[in-house]
């Protein structure tokens, strides 16, 4: 299951709860519209452990809910890091279900920019110059930024903040230039 588009939150909770009610198991992913990562884990349609960026559990709990759109990728095959927690699958429901409630309505939204999109050419290049800096998470980690980067410059800044050494960054900001024009 996967959202070409950002789903309001409204619709993330939909997708949580139908990923529940089918008993499915796997990684949902989702990407913020500024490009923060979660991930829900699933057991037989149990949510098992809740992660954003640092934080696990009810902490990550609430670092969803402020998320006002993202992306969806769901994966069976990924095999995320079971870190259960102590919150009851019905429990984080309700929780996303009365944050949802309290969001404006989707029509109130501003229209969100769509993603570009980059030849498949330019992805295996990006992807390229990418893992020299940071091995072989580069496809995932370009993958993640393709879906989000509304033009090149975007996807260039995105990328080389995925990189921790300064020095590192600038280097692949030169290489990319080259490659994204």
């Amino acid at each position: 299951m996967a959202v070409e588009a950002f789903a309001p939150f409204p619709r993330i909770v939909e997708h949580v709860k139908e990923l529940c009610t089918q008993g499915r198991t796997g990684t949902l992913f989702l990407v913020s519209e500024d490009n923060r990562m979660a991930l829900m884990r699933f057991e037989a349609g149990a949510i098992v452990t809740i992660v954003h960026r640092n934080r696990r559990g009810l902490e990550a709990l609430a670092a969803v809910c402020e998320i006002k759109s993202a992306k969806l990728r769901f994966d069976v095959a990924s095999v995320a890091p079971i870190d259960t927690h102590d919150l009851a699958t019905k429990d984080i429901l309700d929780h996303l279900e009365k944050v949802a409630r309290q969001m404006p309505s989707p029509a109130a939204s501003p229209d969100i920019p769509r993603p570009a999109s980059f030849s498949p050419e330019v992805k295996l290049a990006v992807q390229k110059i990418m893992m020299k800096y940071v091995g072989p998470m580069a496809e995932i980690v370009c993958d993640e930024h393709f879906s989000v980067a509304t033009d090149a410059r975007m996807l260039a800044r995105l990328l080389a903040g995925e990189i921790p050494n300064p020095e590192q960054s600038a280097r692949f900001l030169a290489e990319i230039g080259a490659v994204l024009g």
